[in-house]
């Protein structure tokens, strides 16, 4: 698993109307995608943004978990207690344990603070962590969540509204991939650049356009 400041990675699917807890703001009904939508939704996203689809399935391959939600329907999280620090009133330690730990780190968060309780996820496919609510197009970090909780293709889009958004599209577009590595994972990102480019020559051989 890989951590960094902006996302997590994580996987599963599922698809069911759940009811976390009482509160409404935690409730969810998912929209898990199959496979062959999900690449068609990467696709749409790439060619209206000019980025080659070798390049998009690529990165969002290397850079995610492969769905957004797990087998009980809710989508995937993670909880990050020292980003709840430093939004939060107070201290939550995390239980570690898969994915239902993780709903119950959330749930005591949020009795504690709510809102800073959905900033400290990491939310979905591409696990975007919630304080980038604003980078991804969000006005409130409800908005983000309720969108993301909902549906596959929302958290298809906030990726590549977030590559957008850290100013990496262009090294996406020219398969810089150790420039593109390094801004989305940090200085140290411990060969994601080799793994992207690898399952971008992967794409290429099945006849997806490429790099020029």
């Amino acid at each position: 698993m890989r951590i960094n400041p902006w996302w997590i990675v994580g996987g599963g699917a599922g698809a069911l109307l759940l009811l976390l807890t009482s509160k409404p703001a935690l409730a969810a009904v998912t929209q898990a995608l199959p496979k062959s939508e999900r690449t068609k939704k990467i696709l749409e996203i790439a060619a209206a943004r000019n980025i080659p689809p070798a390049v998009a399935l690529a990165i969002m391959d290397i850079e995610s978990g492969g769905a957004g939600f797990a087998k009980d329907g809710r989508m995937i999280i993670r909880y990050e207690p020292h980003i709840f620090r430093k939004y939060g009133k107070g201290e939550v330690p995390a239980e570690r344990g898969g994915q239902k730990a993780e709903w119950r780190n959330l749930e005591k968060a949020s009795a504690v603070d709510h809102e800073s309780a959905l900033k400290s996820i990491s939310m979905g496919m591409a696990q975007i962590m919630g304080f980038n609510y604003k980078m991804i197009g969000y006005k409130t970090v409800q908005d983000m969540y309720d969108a993301l909780s909902k549906s596959e293709e929302a958290q298809i889009l906030s990726f590549f509204d977030f590559i957008k958004s850290r100013g990496i599209e262009d090294e996406a577009r020219a398969g810089k991939w150790t420039a593109f590595a390094r801004a989305y994972n940090g200085a140290g990102q411990k060969g994601y650049d080799t793994k992207m480019e690898k399952r971008h020559q992967y794409y290429v051989d099945r006849g997806y356009k490429g790099v020029a």
